[in-house]
Formats: C-alpha cells, structure tokens, sequence
C-alpha cells in the first residue's frame, strides 16, 4: 500500500510513499497531509494530475510556454489550466498601430525643418533663419533661401502656415488616405515624404562664398 502525496496549494501529483502504521489502530497505516490513498491518473501528454474535491483529474499543463496578452505583451506560463481562460493568447496577435496624430505631423515636419537646418551646419530651423542678415554672404545666401522655401508665399503669413499647409498635404496624400479623420499614413514616412516634397536650393542672385568658420 502506498500514499500519494500532492501539493499543498496546486494538488499536483509529486510522488507516493509508503506509509507508516498507526500505533493506536493496528492493521491501518498513517495518511499525512496533503496525501490520499487513492491512486492517481495515468499520465497524459500536456497535462497535469491534480487533486482536486477528494479526487484525481488531468488539468491543461502550458507551464514554461510563450503566450500573449490582447495587448502584445508575451508572457511565459507559470500555473496550471487553460491560459485561454485567463485571456492569453497562444498566437501574438496582430495589432494596427495607431493613426498619427496632429501633434506627430507637426513634430515630424519640425525635425525636417531642422534636419535641413542641420545638413547646412546651422543648429535649428530657426538659428538658421536668423542668419539673413549676416555680413557673411554664404551664411546670408542659405538663411534667405530656408526662409523662401519654409514660408514659401512671402511675409504676413503666420509661423505655422506653411508646417500646417504641408502638413494637411501629407496627411492625405497617402494611399490609405482620403480625409484627415481616417488617415493611416505612418509617422515614420512623414519626413521621407517631406523631404521629397520640398528642396532647398541657394537664389542664384547670392553670391557664395566659402565661410571662414561654422556657424552654430
């Protein structure tokens, strides 16, 4: 005869032993805690042997697995029984990522704006523009041609017309747009498709010269 002894909080089958008699009841053994005399199931693939309710039952066994939360966060299986039933998923799932913002158009036409300032080896956007009347003729040459190409209809228009304007322009050109509300265009295409919109050249009517020093 032997008991079988299970864990204390998740009743899984860890092993049988033989029992020890009752000195005060001859002829019957000893059953310590969290044992029975029953026998346990069989073993089967995938599954544990638990004791649960006075009684041996397979119950879904996904430990050390890789399942997935709704929302894309993989988790490794710690606990016994169906993770479906916990909400996991056993395939990642396919999240749409979400639609850019106003506030993503703005700050990938911005970083554009800089990056440009940038290849000229002037800090910022707006470093750059303050550069128009500088005395040297390189410096002022760029500095005026930023200006035309970032506010491209002149004085009088406001700081953001232009960002807004072309911003408007890139959010529905995109092929899965075709209105503001329900553009998909990816952020990460934004400045690609910026930069491809807008070059900055040098009026020919400034004459350029090499600059003594870098401007920051």
């Amino acid at each position: 005869m032997n008991v079988y002894h299970f864990h204390h909080s998740t009743g899984e089958y860890l092993g049988s032993s033989e029992p020890d008699a009752d000195p005060l009841d001859p002829g019957n053994v000893l059953v310590p805690a969290f044992a029975t005399l029953a026998e346990p199931l069989e073993p089967a693939a995938g599954f544990a042997i638990v004791f649960v309710d006075d009684e041996w039952s397979h119950i879904a066994d996904h430990r050390n697995e890789f399942w997935w939360e709704a929302g894309g966060r993989r988790v490794k299986i710690d606990f016994l029984g169906d993770p479906a039933e916990r909400g996991l998923l056993d395939e990642e799932p396919k999240i749409e990522p979400d639609p850019p913002t106003l506030a993503d158009y703005e700050d990938a036409i911005q970083g554009m704006v800089d990056a440009t300032a940038k290849e000229k080896l002037f800090r910022d956007g707006v470093t750059l523009a303050s550069y128009t009347a500088s005395t040297n003729p390189q410096w002022a040459a760029e500095a005026v041609a930023f200006v035309a190409w970032r506010y491209p209809s002149g004085e009088g228009r406001g700081a953001y017309d232009f960002g807004s304007s072309a911003m408007m322009r890139l959010m529905t050109s995109g092929s899965h747009c075709s209105s503001t509300r329900n553009c998909r265009t990816p952020h990460s295409q934004v400045r690609t498709s910026a930069r491809n919109s807008f070059k900055l050249s040098t009026p020919r009517s400034v004459k350029v010269v090499t600059p003594s020093s870098v401007p920051s």
